[in-house]
């Protein structure tokens, strides 16, 4: 009497947690690239990536299940390599990719705003920013700033405050969004909040600014 193949593991549950993983991460780049969506996820950007990484790691460890039992007969070879391969590129993408695509996104707003500032007379937006505390949250970081309008016409700012750990080396940006304008020579209190590398204690610095209609 033949037995039948062997079980093919977590085939359906590999692929699942494969494709969930990724698409956490293609949604925290896209909360980056485009800000005009993406600032709706800002507030769950830490829970998002700890789950993309936790969905990553164990899609990994499902593939590598489907493949023993695939080596053994079980069949799903394809699936498994499928599952793997999604959750490398997720957790890739969470841990590298995130983390790159915010700080290149941060630098290049920088150079746009330092252009611009250039080209006319008004007092650099930095100089009305005056970052009051930082301190952790439970989306992960919060800047308190205090912003004085400088400018004769009601303005808002777009600000991206630099997270400094103790050495004073970087770890993450944070993007206002959405701010409400500010009166001529009135000073407006904006809380600024996003995700920064885990365990930060430190401090925190204007990195940019600029003015826009509000």
């Amino acid at each position: 009497m033949s037995s039948g193949p062997p079980p093919r593991g977590p085939v359906v549950p590999a692929v699942a947690l494969g494709v969930l993983a990724l698409v956490i991460a293609l949604v925290l780049v896209v909360a980056v690239l485009a800000p005009g969506v993406g600032y709706l996820v800002v507030g769950v950007t830490l829970p998002l990536r700890l789950l993309g990484l936790l969905a990553g790691l164990v899609a990994i460890v499902f593939g590598v299940v489907v493949l023993r039992a695939a080596s053994r007969g079980a069949g799903g070879r394809g699936t498994g390599v499928t599952a793997l391969a999604l959750g490398l590129l997720a957790v890739v993408g969470v841990v590298v990719a995130v983390p790159v695509v915010v700080g290149s996104e941060a630098r290049a707003f920088q150079q746009r705003q330092q252009a611009a500032a250039s080209a006319g007379p008004d007092r650099p937006a930095e100089q009305d920013v005056r970052v009051d505390r930082c301190a952790p949250v439970p989306s992960g970081y919060a800047a308190y700033l205090s912003i004085t309008n400088s400018t004769d016409t009601r303005v808002r700012y777009d600000v991206t405050v630099e997270v400094l750990d103790g050495s004073g080396a970087s770890r993450g940006f944070l993007v206002s969004a959405d701010q409400s304008g500010v009166d001529p020579g009135a000073t407006a209190q904006q809380v600024v909040e996003g995700s920064v590398g885990l365990g930060t204690d430190g401090s925190c610095r204007v990195f940019s600014a600029s003015r826009g209609p509000a």
